[in-house]
């Protein structure tokens, strides 16, 4: 499921059936924070991986800035039933 020009994904498994994620759940956040970050403007999701795990979010991979390495996170914390998050992304060298 890892694709260079779509957001690098860990999704939490559902045994191979296509299901609707149950409100809350780590599966429900990870498509939250997905959808969030593809569609923000100011921030390059394509080499971003998410790790979701008891509500807490792990961000790794590369950003184009300090200010999307942040931006990533604030939009990341505004998401509901995120408990923490580990921002771990790391600054691309042009």
């Amino acid at each position: 499921m890892t694709s260079r020009n779509h957001m690098q994904r860990k999704r939490p498994t559902s045994a191979g059936r296509e299901r609707t994620p149950e409100p809350g759940s780590d599966e429900q956040i990870w498509e939250d924070v997905h959808d969030r970050l593809m569609a923000h403007p100011d921030v390059d999701a394509a080499e971003i991986e998410v790790v979701v795990d008891e509500g807490e979010v792990t961000l790794t991979g590369r950003v184009d800035s300090r200010e999307a390495k942040w931006l990533a996170e604030e939009v990341v914390r505004a998401i509901p039933g995120v408990g923490d998050v580990r921002n771990k992304l790391k600054i691309a060298r042009l």
